[in-house]
């Protein structure tokens, strides 16, 4: 039996319908993953360039706890860990927390 699904200006199969699903979950992982890579790369960056360490304790607070929500709504989005973001983010924080300079 098809199974058909309305779409706009016409009808698909049940098929198809779930390839562009498909498709489309895909789409989502890779962005979030072009973007953890990213923003670790912007992080990592900062830190060598020693602008991380000319935030205020609370901007580095407020900054990490952004990409944490990010890292965590991208997870939750795709199913997928990013530990390249994740392990930048912890590396930033221990740098800050020993006073590590580079």
């Amino acid at each position: 039996m098809l199974l058909l699904h309305r779409c706009e200006g016409g009808v698909v199969s049940a098929e198809t319908s779930h390839a562009l699903l498909v498709e489309c979950e895909d789409v989502v992982s890779m962005s979030c993953d072009l973007l953890h890579g990213r923003a670790a790369r912007i992080m990592s960056i900062r830190a060598k360039t020693g602008l991380m360490d000319e935030l205020l304790p609370s901007e580095f607070v407020q900054c990490v706890r952004l990409v944490e929500r990010f890292v965590n709504r991208s997870t939750t989005l795709t199913g997928r860990q990013c530990p390249q973001l994740r392990s930048s983010l912890l590396s930033q924080v221990a740098i800050v927390a020993l006073g590590v300079r580079y």
